[in-house]
């Protein structure tokens, strides 16, 4: 007795008939590569073909990866620079993928391919303002699959740090973007022009930009401040308009500006290292108060801890230690009173990793599913988010 798969008699293997009435085969460990057509054939000692049975098909269910697609991406069109295509891409599996796309118009026909993966093509006009969201659904009996990935220009969202801007101080702009695909392009602009001595400027290489202003005068009254960005759907800006608060006297005598500076403004800071943040006042004087916040929470010298440390002494420096991931794009406050004025400075920390872990190639991902065992044919995921707080101080920006 011989078994037949897929139309190939396999030659090297030879069954016992167990009895004159029947033949069983039976499958362990049931794998994708078992879904095939089986036959008994029966053969003489020549191997020659005496008899054959109908043909039985073995479908074996599988997910896709549901932790790695869908996959969002666009192509510009080389013959119509008017055009993009937005494709999305999953795993096939059994029974089979569907894909569509939908954006604020409703729901869209995409032109959709089979073959080592399920592929959704949408060709649109752009600029577009509408978001593209493709939904892949995966159904197998009572069990639902569904998954999504999403497409946009640029959404943009400027906002000054500062409650009060005043004369001989700072100004801090924070602008973030969300861009599908992520935006390379984001600038800052003002009418009138920004004086390059008076500005710096930080990005953290993803989605968050901030804009600072030093040595503010009156005459920066009223200067509007534009943050931009642009990716293949199109682009976006928003704005905001600089008002200052000047200071002066009745008798007419000029009154120095009371400013506080914070350094470093922006930290680089490499896991594992510390770094240490000094905030002075423009004129020194002894009755200066300092509070420290590490985003929304006071660290004061009764908290310093492994993570923290505030010299008793000398409050106006503040270290942060042991710096781990989580401390990425954390804003570093001062706040300094006297004389019943109260003035704030703030700096921003981002984390450098020595090593980043790249994401599996398609070569690699599809490696890894055609090795997966299946437990009664079926196999799901779920993948979970979670923000890991490190005591009561941590804050997490998303």
């Amino acid at each position: 007795m011989k078994l037949r798969t897929d139309n190939v008699i396999r030659l090297d293997i030879s069954y016992p008939l167990l009895n004159e009435d029947y033949f069983s085969l039976q499958i362990s460990r049931v794998s994708i590569d078992d879904s095939k057509s089986y036959q008994c054939v029966l053969v003489s000692a020549l191997n020659d073909i005496q008899a054959e049975s109908r043909p039985s098909i073995l479908h074996v269910q599988y997910p896709p990866d549901d932790q790695l697609y869908p996959q969002c991406t666009i192509d510009s069109n080389p013959s119509d620079a008017k055009l993009v295509t937005l494709k999305c891409r999953s795993e096939t599996a059994y029974p089979p993928v569907r894909l569509y796309w939908i954006s604020s118009k409703g729901r869209l026909v995409p032109n959709t391919q089979f073959n080592q993966f399920t592929e959704a093509y949408l060709d649109i006009a752009i600029p577009s303002s509408s978001d593209y969201v493709c939904i892949s659904n995966y159904t197998s009996g009572s069990e639902q699959i569904n998954r999504r990935c999403k497409l946009n220009a640029p959404k943009i969202l400027l906002s000054i740090e500062n409650k009060e801007i005043i004369e001989g101080g700072e100004a801090v702009y924070m602008c973030s973007v969300d861009a599908k695909p992520k935006s390379d392009d984001l600038s800052w602009t003002s009418v009138p022009a920004l004086v390059a001595r008076n500005k710096t400027i930080a990005y953290d290489g993803n989605s968050v930009s901030m804009l600072i202003l030093s040595n503010i005068t009156a005459s920066d009254n009223g200067m509007e401040i534009i943050c931009s960005s642009k990716n293949l759907l199109g682009t976006n800006f928003e704005k905001n308009v600089l008002i200052v608060k000047t200071f002066g006297s009745s008798t007419g005598i000029y009154v120095p500006p009371f400013v506080v500076t914070l350094k470093p403004v922006i930290a680089k800071v490499v896991v594992g290292d510390m770094v240490t943040f000094t905030c002075e006042g423009s004129t020194y004087r002894s009755s200066y108060k300092y509070k420290w916040f590490y985003c929304d929470t006071e660290i004061t010298p009764q908290t310093t801890s492994d993570k923290f440390l505030i010299n008793r002494i000398s409050t106006k420096r503040l270290s942060v230690r042991k710096v781990d991931i989580m401390d990425n794009n954390a804003t570093i406050s001062c706040v300094v009173s006297v004389d019943g004025q109260e003035r704030v400075a703030r700096a921003k920390l981002f984390v450098i990793q020595t090593e980043t872990a790249s994401a599996p190639s398609d070569a690699m991902s599809k490696s890894n599913y055609q090795t997966k065992t299946l437990t009664n044919g079926k196999s799901f995921f779920q993948s979970l988010e979670c923000c890991v707080f490190w005591s009561s101080l941590r804050c997490c920006i998303g």
